[in-house]
């Protein structure tokens, strides 16, 4: 070969384009992956504010059963006629105010140590407008304080009586509704916080909880829970706007109807339907009973019907519909569906939630 030997080579590459990719693509990875973090996280917050506002509606619900099922829609009327001969001022009313607030809560809520200033309260009065008139919405209430030691009886009595004005009405249970939901959120969020929501991310915590749009009776028969708060965005979307966010529970509160307490319509009630809710109760046949009024009930529509239509009673084998009256002149039809419940029964009285 002359002296030519086989010389080896060897080819070093450097390749940093997956550096290049890994810079460019890594910020939008971490966009996307805080994005949906965000979302998630608004989810969460959302889902677990419905729930705890639902147990606070139900709790409030359950709390308008109780006042007029225990008499205390009678008791509260019968306490009208001394609050009205009854003297005294606002300004001597305050702490007798803030206990029967507090203590309404307590039962509320389930626990104790919710607490809400004085001023609190008092600016849901001074916000009505007219602090005389306020003065005197809340005579009742004071005077009902001062009758019985229940205090958190005393507020439900007023509250539920519908003594105060609408406006302060709202505006106290807001209060209430929100040391309520902060005591559920507390059940449902694990965090080393004193404030639940805080943990969620929402603006100001518990504070931050707005219940201006509740509703509380408007309607004579609904109570409608409204609360209105702002959930902030991660560190690292500081530069997104806050999101506002909005839960609402309506709930259809047992106020027995427009007209009088269930007791005192009970006593107006003749003789023949009073022996029917009596005995048939007694014997339990409940079933048999509540056919008999379907039966009584029925008779009453056909004999109110006026002329121009048509009333019938429809058979027991289509439980949904009653009776019907047909308009011969409007072309219109009304159904009815006759539902019978004893509330005073003892499955009612002592399992309220059944």
């Amino acid at each position: 070969m002359s002296g030519v030997r086989v010389i080896k080579t060897a080819w070093r590459r450097i390749n940093g384009s997956a550096t290049i990719e890994a810079t460019i693509v890594l910020p939008f990875f971490l966009i996307v992956f805080f994005s949906f973090a965000y979302i998630i996280r608004i989810f969460f917050t959302y889902n677990t504010m419905q729930d705890a506002l639902s147990e606070v509606g139900r709790r409030y619900g359950n709390m308008s059963y109780y006042y007029h099922v225990t008499g205390l829609k009678d008791y509260s009327d019968a306490l009208n006629t001394a609050a009205d001969e009854a003297e005294s001022t606002l300004s001597g009313q305050h702490d007798v105010l803030v206990n029967a607030f507090n203590d309404f809560n307590d039962t509320v809520s389930g626990a104790s140590g919710q607490t809400v200033s004085l001023d609190s309260i008092m600016g849901v009065l001074e916000e009505s407008g007219d602090l005389a008139n306020a003065s005197l919405d809340v005579s009742d209430l004071v005077q009902t304080v001062i009758a019985d030691p229940k205090a958190e009886l005393r507020l439900i009595v007023t509250v539920f009586a519908r003594k105060l004005s609408y406006k302060i009405t709202n505006g106290i249970v807001g209060l209430m509704a929100r040391g309520s939901l902060g005591r559920e959120l507390e059940k449902r969020v694990n965090t080393n916080k004193d404030d639940p929501a805080l943990a969620l991310g929402i603006k100001g915590g518990i504070s931050g909880l707005d219940f201006k749009q509740t509703n509380i009776f408007g309607d004579s028969e609904s109570m409608e829970f409204v609360v209105n708060y702002s959930v902030r965005a991660p560190v690292s979307f500081m530069f997104l706007p806050d999101i506002k966010l909005s839960n609402r529970v309506k709930i259809i509160a047992w106020t027995g109807g427009r007209g009088e307490s269930v007791k005192t319509s009970e006593k107006e009630d003749n003789d023949e339907e009073t022996s029917i809710w009596t005995k048939m109760d007694n014997d339990k046949k409940y079933w048999d009973r509540g056919l008999e009024i379907e039966k009584l009930e029925t008779e009453k529509i056909i004999n109110s019907a006026g002329n121009g239509v048509d009333v019938k009673a429809t058979s027991n084998k289509y439980p949904v519909i009653d009776a019907y009256i047909f308009n011969n002149s409007q072309k219109t039809v009304e159904y009815y569906d006759i539902f019978t419940l004893n509330p005073f029964m003892k499955t009612y009285s002592e399992k309220p939630s059944a």
